[in-house]
């Protein structure tokens, strides 16, 4: 639906490109993903946040909610994975060597006529699976919905992001010096109503809060009944550390120093549940 409708009928009606040059920046994004260095804790680890004082409520970065909460969410969920795997496997990365499904899944993600993602790692170890597995889920479900279902939360007051501009940037450091309150109102869509409401209106579209029985907290409850005593015994847990994440994340929400508005970003209770999970 994204390729058919959103990114050629919406998308390319707003952005300052040509729908070719979308296309391209698209295609160049994915191919050049690095899989195994978006995994959340070497990502953090590369940008120069180092998880070990996210706990500390007036550090340097109690503001940095997003990867605070994160980051919870994804151990909590390397748990899971982990637990649910090491029962499949036994703990043997032996046994993940042989599985001829795993092997093919790596071959065909790196493949120029399967996935064409060259950086996608070749698994060899139950290690492997389990960060491979964690990060899939990971990007289906709390990246994508802090992502796709809260854009309202920020992108609703078109100032924040309009998707694009009607007056030119400054161009040296004389214009930028000069550049006053009038020149920021010049280059919004002040003049185009239609435009500015298509602007305001798309992130609310794309907002809808997921239903209750989709979300994280729900998937727990119902995998906690599974007839697959692997998942089951690793869901009960779950569902424990999912409870633990909505008091953790109430805590760092109320460390921020905007109390204005809660930040709920990653609250479970709203995030969508992975269809790989």
């Amino acid at each position: 639906m994204a390729r058919m409708i959103l990114v050629p009928v919406v998308i390319a009606a707003l952005a300052p490109f040509k729908l070719p040059e979308i296309k391209a920046l698209c295609n160049y994004t994915y191919h050049s993903f690095d899989f195994t260095g978006h995994y959340i804790p070497e990502d953090l680890k590369k940008r120069g946040f180092d998880v070990a004082h996210f706990d500390n409520p007036f550090g340097q970065f109690h503001n940095y909610a997003y990867a605070r909460d994160m980051a919870k969410m994804w151990d909590v969920l390397h748990k899971f994975v982990g637990s649910t795997l090491s029962a499949h496997y036994k703990g043997s990365d032996a046994e993940v060597r042989a599985d001829k499904y795993v092997a093919d899944f790596c071959a065909e993600m790196q493949s120029t006529v399967g996935g064409q993602m060259p950086q996608f790692p070749t698994v060899k170890t139950l290690a492997d699976l389990v960060d491979v597995v964690t990060m899939c889920i990971h990007i289906a479900s709390p990246q994508h919905t802090s992502i796709n279902y809260l854009q309202q939360y920020y992108l609703t007051y078109v100032p924040n992001r309009p998707s694009a501009l009607f007056a030119p940037l400054p161009t040296s450091l004389k214009e930028l010096a000069a550049y006053k309150e009038a020149d920021v109102l010049k280059a919004l869509p002040l003049q185009s109503r239609n435009t500015w409401l298509m602007m305001a209106q798309v992130p609310y579209l794309l907002s809808a809060e997921v239903e209750p029985e989709n979300n994280i907290v729900s998937y727990a409850k119902n995998a906690a009944k599974s007839w697959n005593s692997a998942i089951n015994q690793a869901a009960k847990v779950l569902q424990e550390d999912v409870k633990g994440l909505e008091a953790s994340f109430k805590a760092i929400s109320a460390q921020m120093d905007d109390q204005g508005t809660e930040y709920a970003v990653l609250d479970p209770n709203i995030m969508a549940t992975s269809i790989l999970i």
